[in-house]
């Protein structure tokens, strides 16, 4: 586990996923790539990762990834799309409307 000012992966690190969550319907080696981080009030980090597969985007705790030493072009993985998430006083996110 990371220590709580860096994190093991980097945004385009392409990375191979192990599920620790059987419901997933998400196979083990599947290739994935880095798009977001986050880190918890305890030093833990997680990590959005885009699935080569069909493009979804997953959540993933430190522990489910596997570094492949390899970057992905991020220019290739820009989306016009984007979400903003403001955070209410109790910690929670929402997503907020635009209008």
């Amino acid at each position: 586990m990371s220590n709580k000012n860096t994190s093991k992966f980097n945004y385009d690190e392409v990375v191979i996923l192990h599920p620790v969550d059987s419901k997933m319907k998400i196979s083990c080696n599947t290739k994935g790539v880095i798009n977001g981080k986050a880190i918890n009030e305890q030093g833990e980090w997680s990590y959005s990762v885009s699935l080569e597969l069909n493009g979804e985007t997953w959540c993933f705790d430190e522990n489910e990834l596997e570094s492949t030493g390899k970057f992905s072009d991020s220019n290739k993985n820009l989306t016009s799309h984007t979400v903003k998430i403001s955070v209410k006083e109790n910690g929670e996110g929402e997503i907020k409307d635009d209008n």
